[in-house]
């Protein structure tokens, strides 16, 4: 009897009844135990992509020669590259039959941007993909043994596409080893023997003994599934410190927008306060102009009546002294008459008053500027 594990592509999550299903095979990793491994090629794009809805179904499939069957096998982790994004892990644990199985959980896949090897990189041209790097592990990270594992591929890259691929398994868990049988009747039983047998030894292993063949790959099946959540812990914690990066982009982003336009408001309210300013230093210019222009005017009022003053005090005064020199000059020439007239000897009567004539020719000399 032969056992090896299966991979079916299928478009219905029971493969009992699926309306396409396209069949590939996982082969042993070389040097190394409990470790299985499948990498497609451009020539294998027909049996590793399907049109939605894309399932993956896993199992441990054995064949006598004229009978498949599928038996229970140990699941300790899963790698895989596909275009989806998102997975969901579904399984049917030992003992029930393919329409038993429960959902374990959701993983999301971080996407590949350089495939290390060449085989891959054709691939990826020919579909012209997006590829996504998933972690799958049983429950609390240990080891399960099932009967067989359902992967519902979703969020299918890039977008709107239509078609599911896998690019590479890499698997690691544990087959019953394959083994003859000289009897047709040994033959359906030979299976559940083989994984008593797996299932005994591993309870067998006591801490003091010494170390035998099954301790050993139980060691190796626990470091890798240990491994294997380590990728899934840093996956997780790469994607969010990069979704916290791009938030914090953003927000500063949006800061910077923002203190943008305050500062252009801030700029256009100190323009306008500017030109305020301005219009406020013409105003006081043109005030003191103002005040200035009638300080002027009221020191030339004040100068003009002063200087007017000054003009009548003067014309008095000269009038004052054109009077006394007239009267001088009129009692000049009475004297000169009297002189004359007592020469010729007429007596002759003058009544002559100088105060009053004196005063008389005050009064017509006060009286000519009013006329």
């Amino acid at each position: 009897m032969t056992s090896r594990l299966r991979c079916r592509l299928a478009q219905n999550l029971n493969p009992t009844n699926t309306i396409e299903c396209k069949m590939f095979y996982c082969k042993p990793e070389k040097d190394k135990k409990s470790s299985f491994i499948f990498e497609a090629c451009s020539s294998d794009t027909d049996i590793t992509t399907i049109e939605k809805p894309c399932h993956l179904i896993i199992d441990c499939s054995s064949s006598d020669g004229n009978h498949v069957g599928s038996i229970d096998w140990l699941f300790g982790g899963l790698e895989i590259h596909s275009n989806s994004r998102n997975i969901e892990v579904y399984a049917v644990p030992e003992g029930k039959d393919f329409g038993g199985h429960e959902y374990w959980q959701t993983h999301r896949g971080s996407k590949v941007e350089d495939a290390p090897d060449s085989a891959s990189n054709n691939l990826k041209d020919d579909l012209g993909e997006e590829l996504y790097h998933t972690i799958i592990l049983p429950p609390a990270s240990k080891p399960a043994t099932i009967k067989s594992l359902h992967l519902k591929l979703l969020s299918l890259r890039p977008a709107k596409c239509t078609r599911a691929f896998v690019k590479k398994l890499k698997l690691k868990g544990r087959i019953p080893e394959a083994s003859k049988s000289s009897s047709d009747a040994e033959t359906g039983s030979s299976t559940n023997q083989v994984q008593e047998n797996m299932l005994t030894k591993q309870k067998q292993a006591s801490p003091r003994s010494t170390p035998s063949p099954d301790s050993t790959e139980d060691l190796s099946k626990a470091i890798s599934g240990l491994v294997m959540m380590i990728q899934t812990i840093q996956s997780n914690m790469e994607s969010s410190i990069q979704s916290t990066i791009g938030e914090f982009s953003k927000h500063s982003f949006n800061q910077h927008q923002n203190w943008t336009g305050k500062i252009a408001a801030l700029e256009h309210n100190v323009s306008n306060l500017k030109d305020s300013v301005e219009g406020l230093n013409e105003s006081v210019k043109l005030l003191s102009k103002q005040s200035e222009q009638m300080s002027a005017d009221k020191d030339e009022n004040e100068f003009k009546e002063f200087d007017l003053e000054s003009m009548r005090q003067i014309l008095k005064e000269e009038r004052q002294l054109m009077a006394k020199e007239l009267l001088l000059q009129n009692e000049q020439m009475l004297s000169q008459v009297l002189d004359k007239l007592k020469c010729n000897c007429r007596p002759v009567e003058i009544s002559t008053n100088a105060s009053e004539i004196e005063k008389n020719i005050v009064e017509e000399l006060e009286d000519e500027p009013h006329k």
